[in-house]
């Protein structure tokens, strides 16, 4: 035990069970008390430094009120700035040390923290001048600098880890002293409204620690490189002491080392140091000892520091101005110089700085010290030992030595090269990485993160949020907040677009951050991530999506080009088979006719029967003719579709005249355009006269073709028009590529760009001129939904169900665009709803010099003229009407809505509802000569009307594919009137339950079930034969004939 009245304190344990230390403790003499005292920890200081820190603010706060500002520089507070008092109040509020100096006076305000940390008394520089503060110091000089350069440049001005020498009494010894301290000052001009600039505000943050860390450390280091490579103990102990008096003469000023021997342990002797005097070269363990002697022995036996008033040691201290601030040594530390087993070597005697406190970091410094001297020591002491008893164990010593370095230099080289790869792989890796505090502050980020948070380096790194999309800033918080809870997450969101990003694809990033707790508190200490670019996947999930989609609407529209070619061509095969079943029965009926009046002997038979039978006969071979030219179309339209696709689709340039080609095409259908009432003319245009085209090198075949699919087109349209029906073909030329006008009522298909490339190398070559053609009609036009497709593949350009009204499949204009593209042009379409549209054609020829053969472009114009030209160039036929076609009137010419055809003779009625003019009249004529009265129904909403006002038919033919209302939405509705009508009692029909038969050219089964579901009896394809028909209505009202009686 230590005897009573020594004062001593440890931050070693001794030697667990070490009865020599202890049995040799006693029998040193004390002592007297005032040599020794015993440092205060920190942990004692706390609740006095806080009351006395208490006071000073109340101290410096009252000072502060008391202050004369009225009659000061800084006048009433009433009359302040704006910019000063908000500097002000920041000032006094702040609970950082802060000041502000103000005016050309300079006038010092501070707080209390301010005046605390640098040791001044409450309020004593409080209103008073600047350059009353630390006068003639060094400090004084550098703050007047920094504070000159930062009101006349304007900018902010940061001075670090200025000195200076502060009295703080809470922090050690009463009385205080003048402490060693260093600041870090940060000046910020105050600006005035005007811009002017009024004074500077300044924040003050102690940086002693880190100063003193950085200082004692670099001791260490230095002695670790001077003594490393000592191979003798005096080398060491000459260089230990250089190093001490060169780079400590702050912290150690003065040192002596005193050294146990090797061979009996009992006496200490001393080796090297600086600054003693008088002392003893060597200290024996005995009863009476002088009072230095006395402290050395008790720390070596004891294993703990000492510490000592330098008082009561003056006569050993020398005196040096180099050393401790210039100032007399206060204080000594007896050290035990110990190695890691706690074994003593030896006593070091050190001098304690006089302007710092003995505090913790001072006392882990000094352990440092005498652990490393005692390792030095020890190890150069087993190397003499081991020299004079085995010089090759010496040898041996430093190989092994020699190759723990190298091993040690190794693992430091592998250590910095596994840290320059990770270094050189967070760099260059394309992933963002980065570390975190567990309060989300972002610590560490690489490159790749900065890059894809598109976040300025320069910026705080926490704030990264703000470059999140707006609409994904919830998610990635809430995730944010889970891994702060110590759970890992793995997110996806976006990036909001960069300042001035002109590209609109949205950036993603996959993210995946993990939280890391401390193995022994288990509290949450890093949060790791790492952030993935993942915009090419999302863009290529988005294309497969796309793609499958497509794939969706590309099965879709096959259905419906399905649909489409069953229905136009089951439609008229279902006219032809109707029309035979006619034609035969006609011609049976005439030779029945011929036979009986030979029979009778006679020649002469009823002349007006057989003109009325030769003239049904010869309607119906007109309708199979026609359905016949239609089912061509259609077939030709696959066929080249099949052949477009296949890439057998070749295009053969012959010489031709353009004006021929047109002529020809309009002959084609000159008496399908009288029977419909068309009005239609050829027009040429200037250019084509200007130029004087006549002979042409291209493929007529091709542009006659394309020609054809629009004006059918146009007549289709023009077929069910009411209103001025006419039909406009232009022609004309140009000698450079035409450009197309867009604007929102035209409609562009230009090539991809490789396939215009190869055209235009494959149509290269002199002479070129570009031929323009244009179908214009005046019929009903298009929206702006269906002009958008008008060219695509499997759709129609009137409407999404075109075949219901025109006829068609979807594929005349998508074979057009292809025709045209192969020549070297391009087409459009130009439409306004309801009054008409335009298609514009153009494609690449040559024109080739006129042979003798060949006719003038007169001659070809004269040979186009169907009546004569007018001034403007134009060939045209006034409008004419005829009733010649008995088969292609429309519905409100031969059979007008709703009439009423009947036959007295018989007592049952057929409602037909057909859309088609051919089947209609087919049905209508066999119904009639079957025996049925019929009434006639152009679409189901007049079915619905017919039975609505009180028809009451004995059977109904309803057609499922018809414009306004389909036959699956009129049967829906009369199910719906029956039943009405039953629940609300009203007069029911004779004949019960109306027997209706749909009629459609679609064979799939999903057809068949809606139109049974809807409430249909029977479903009948087409193509049909009549009797079969007929077969299906007797067996219904057979079936309907029995209800009634039943009931």
């Amino acid at each position: 035990m230590t005897p009573p009245g020594r004062a001593t304190f440890s931050i070693f344990a001794p030697l667990d069970g070490d009865e020599d230390s202890s049995s040799s403790a006693t029998a040193v003499p004390s002592v007297p008390p005032s040599a020794h005292r015993q440092t205060p920890r920190p942990s004692t200081l706390p609740s006095t430094a806080t009351a006395r820190k208490e006071n000073y603010v109340i101290e410096h706060q009252k000072a502060c009120a008391s202050f004369p500002y009225e009659t000061s520089s800084l006048g009433p507070q009433d009359s302040w700035t704006p910019s000063f008092m908000s500097y002000y109040s920041m000032a006094m509020i702040a609970p950082f040390p802060s000041m502000l100096i103000y005016g050309p006076e300079l006038v010092l305000i501070y707080n209390a923290e301010f005046g605390h940390v640098l040791g001044l008394d409450p309020g004593i520089y409080f209103g008073r001048s600047f350059s009353e503060l630390w006068v003639g110091s060094d400090l004084n000089f550098e703050l007047s600098e920094a504070l000159r350069t930062c009101t006349t440049t304007g900018r902010s001005v940061t001075k670090e880890n200025l000195l200076c020498f502060v009295t703080n009494p809470d922090t050690f010894s009463e009385g205080g002293m003048n402490k060693e301290a260093y600041l870090t000052w940060k000046l910020t001009p105050v600006t005035e409204a005007d811009g002017t600039i009024s004074g500077v505000f300044a924040s003050v943050q102690d940086t002693t620690d880190a100063v003193l860390y950085e200082r004692r450390m670099q001791v260490l280091k230095e002695l670790y490189d001077a003594t490393g490579s000592a191979e003798v103990l005096d080398v060491f102990y000459t260089q230990s002491v250089s190093v001490l008096r060169r780079a400590c003469a702050e912290d150690i000023a003065l040192f002596g080392l005193y050294v146990l021997d090797s061979g009996t342990a009992k006496t200490l002797r001393y080796r090297c140091g600086f600054g003693l005097r008088n002392f003893p070269d060597r200290i024996s363990f005995s009863p009476e000892q002088e009072l230095f002697e006395q402290a050395i022995l008790d720390s070596s036996l004891s294993a703990v520091y000492i510490t000592a008033m330098a008082d009561g040691f003056r006569n050993y201290i020398e005196y040096d101005p180099a050393r401790g601030w210039s100032e007399e040594i206060i204080e000594l530390v007896f050290l035990p110089v110990m190695r890691d087993n706690n074994s003593v070597v030896g006593v070091a005697v050190i001098g304690l700085n006089p302007r710092r406190p003995f505090d913790e970091p001072y006392e882990l410094f000094l352990e440092l010290l005498g652990r490393q001297l005692a390792t030095g020591i020890d190890n150069l002491r087993h190397l003499e030992e081991a020299s004079d008893k085995l010089s090759w164990e010496v040898t041996l010593s430093t190989r092994k030595r020699q190759e723990l370095e190298q091993l040690l230099q190794e693992k430091t080289k592998q250590l910095q090269i596994s840290e320059g790869r990770f270094s050189r792989m967070a760099k260059i890796l394309p992933a963002g990485l980065f570390l975190a505090s567990p309060e989300g502050e972002v610590m560490y980020a690489n490159d790749a993160w900065y890059k894809l948070s598109s976040y300025p380096k320069d910026g705080n790194p926490s704030f990264w949020i703000k470059a999140v999309h707006p609409g994904d800033r919830a998610l990635v918080r809430e995730s944010w907040r889970r891994v702060m809870l110590g759970k890992s997450e793995r997110i996806e969101f976006r990036w909001a677009h960069r300042p001035g990003e002109v590209s609109k694809v949205e950036r993603w990033c996959a993210s995946a951050v993990s939280a890391e707790f401390d193995s022994e508190t288990g509290k949450l200490s890093t949060l790791t991530g790492v952030w993935t670019d993942i915009t090419e996947r999302k863009q290529s999930e988005a294309l497969q999506r796309q793609r499958a989609d497509d794939a969706v609407e590309r099965k879709r529209q096959q259905e419906y080009f399905i649909d489409a070619i069953s229905h136009e061509m089951r439609n008229p095969l279902s006219a032809i088979m109707q029309s035979i079943d006619v034609a035969s029965e006609r011609l049976k009926s005439l030779e029945w006719m011929i036979e009986d009046s030979f029979d009778r002997g006679s020649t002469l038979f009823d002349a007006q029967a057989f003109k009325d039978g030769m003239a049904e006969t010869t309607e119906a071979l007109g309708m199979m003719d026609l359905c016949t030219s239609h089912l061509n179309r259609i077939i030709t339209d696959t066929i080249d579709l099949s052949k477009m696709e296949s890439g057998l689709f070749p295009v053969n340039p012959v010489s031709c005249q353009p004006v021929t080609v047109v002529r020809e095409v309009l002959k084609m259908h000159e008496h399908e355009l009288k029977n419909m009432a068309i009005d239609y003319s050829i027009e040429i245009g200037e250019n084509f006269r200007e130029i004087g085209i006549n002979t042409v090198l291209m493929d007529p075949l091709r542009v006659r073709q394309v020609l054809i699919n629009l004006i059918l087109n146009a007549m289709k349209v023009l077929s069910s028009w009411e209103n001025e029906k006419k039909l406009i073909i232009k022609l004309d030329a140009s000698l450079t590529k035409p450009t197309f006008q867009s604007h929102n009522n035209a409609s562009f298909y230009l090539q991809h760009p490789a396939v215009a490339e190869a055209t235009e190398r494959r149509n290269s070559s002199a002479n070129v001129v570009y031929l323009l053609f244009s179908v214009k009609d005046t019929g009903s036009g298009m929206d702006p939904e269906q002009l958008a497709t008008a060219f695509q593949r499997f759709t129609s350009h009137f409407a999404p169900r075109t075949h219901v009204h025109y006829g068609g499949t979807g594929l005349g204009l998508y074979v057009s665009r292809k025709l045209v593209e192969n020549q070297g042009g391009e087409i459009m379409a130009e439409t306004k709803k309801d009054h008409g549209s335009e298609f514009v054609f153009y494609i690449k020829a040559h024109m080739k010099e006129q042979d003798e053969d060949d006719t003038d472009l007169a001659d070809i114009t004269e040979s186009v003229t169907l009546d004569e030209e007018d001034d403007e160039g134009r060939f045209s036929r006034s409008r004419i009407r005829s009733s010649e076609s008995k088969f292609l009137t429309t519905a409100s010419s031969s059979m007008t809505s709703m009439s009423s055809i009947r036959m007295s003779r018989s007592n049952r009625s057929s409602l037909i509802v057909q859309d088609n003019i051919i089947n209609q009249k087919l049905l209508n004529r066999q119904f009639i000569n079957a025996g049925f009265a019929t009434v006639i129904a152009n679409h189901g909403q007049e079915a619905v009307d017919i039975v609505m006002s009180g028809e009451d038919p004995d059977c109904c033919i309803m057609d499922y594919e018809m414009p306004v209302m389909d036959g699956f939405t009129a049967v829906s509705k009369i199910r719906e009137l029956e039943r009405q009508n039953k629940k609300k009692r009203r007069r029911r029909r004779r004949h019960g339950r109306l027997p209706i038969i749909a009629l459609s050219a679609n064979t799939r089964q999903v057809h068949f079930d809606r139109m049974l579901a809807a409430g249909s009896d029977r479903y009948v394809t087409k193509p049909f034969s009549f009797p079969k028909l007929v077969e299906v209505v007797n067996e219904l009202l057979h079936a309907s004939s029995g209800e009634r009686t039943q009931g």
